[in-house]
């Protein structure tokens, strides 16, 4: 092979890496760009959720707050003698208030959530126990007797 030749080749082979070389870059800078935008998108909605669970904690201190100061003037107004029944009724509404927001702080918080225990079952409260019934004697057809 002669020398311009050989020449010729090289402009060919240099133009392929330069090429290549240019379309390494620009997928390094779109993945380097894509990582980014993900973690910022990550950090916005960390920001959003501890925003929100915050905003929750502070409803549920709220809802505790009133429930126990209905406590505290139900009893107080039962020391003294005085009537409680409007203040029972305010401590029960209270109560139930705190009931809508703490759901929420155990999903918004997993790690303040109480870990799942299944509770043992509790006997039947009923006015009349279970274990006592049985049908009436009277109420039954005889039952047939084996003849020989």
């Amino acid at each position: 092979m002669n020398r311009q030749a050989r020449y010729r080749r090289r402009p060919t082979f240099t133009a392929i890496v330069a090429v290549l070389g240019t379309l390494a870059g620009s997928l390094l800078t779109g993945a380097l760009q894509h990582y980014s935008q993900r973690a910022a998108r990550r950090a916005k909605a960390a920001a959003a959720r501890r925003s929100e669970g915050l905003a929750a904690v502070a409803d549920l201190a709220a809802a505790l707050a009133d429930h126990r100061h209905a406590m505290w003037v139900g009893e107080d107004q039962c020391l003294r003698g005085e009537s409680w029944y409007e203040a029972r009724a305010e401590s029960r509404r209270t109560r139930s208030a705190v009931t809508v927001p703490l759901p929420r702080v155990q999903l918004l918080i997993p790690e303040v959530a109480p870990p799942h225990t299944p509770q043992p079952r509790q006997p039947s409260q009923c006015a009349v126990s279970t274990t006592r019934l049985s049908w009436p004697t009277a109420a039954r057809a005889p039952s047939p007797r084996p003849t020989n």
